[in-house]
């Protein structure tokens, strides 16, 4: 977890696609890079509430719009990262990417690494209901 200099929210983490994850002779499947988007946004959303930790089930991602960039490989080991990117009243949106780590900088925004030389394999926009009351 971390903030940067406009006080967003950001996750990253590493994801590891194993051979369950094949749809395709030694490619994942496009489901299997959704789903670890449906779960960095929803943590991302957990954060969102304003009290500065972590409230597990405080709220649901209710919607997430996957573009698959580039096909990943069975075996490989990817940065997945995320960000506020908004908030009005309940809703939180988020964006997300999953990224060959080795070209690109930690906790970033895609101003701050050099887009070329990024190595993007799928991006996702999510929207994040916080549960009344919250």
């Amino acid at each position: 977890v971390s903030s940067n200099n406009k006080n967003k929210i950001a996750l990253e983490g590493v994801t590891y696609f194993s051979p369950k994850a094949e749809s395709h002779a030694g490619y994942c499947h496009g489901g299997s890079m959704c789903s670890v988007f449906d779960d960095v946004i929803g943590w991302c959303g957990f954060l969102s509430n304003g009290q500065g930790k972590v409230l597990p089930w405080s709220g649901f991602t209710a919607q997430i719009d996957t573009a698959l960039k580039k096909p990943v490989r069975v075996g490989s080991v990817l940065l997945i990262r995320a960000r506020i990117v908004g908030k009005v009243r309940r809703k939180v949106f988020i964006e997300a990417e999953l990224v060959d780590p080795s070209s690109s900088s930690s906790c970033s925004s895609k101003e701050e690494d050099d887009e070329e030389d990024v190595v993007v394999y799928a991006t996702a926009k999510g929207l994040f209901l916080l549960n009344k009351g919250i």
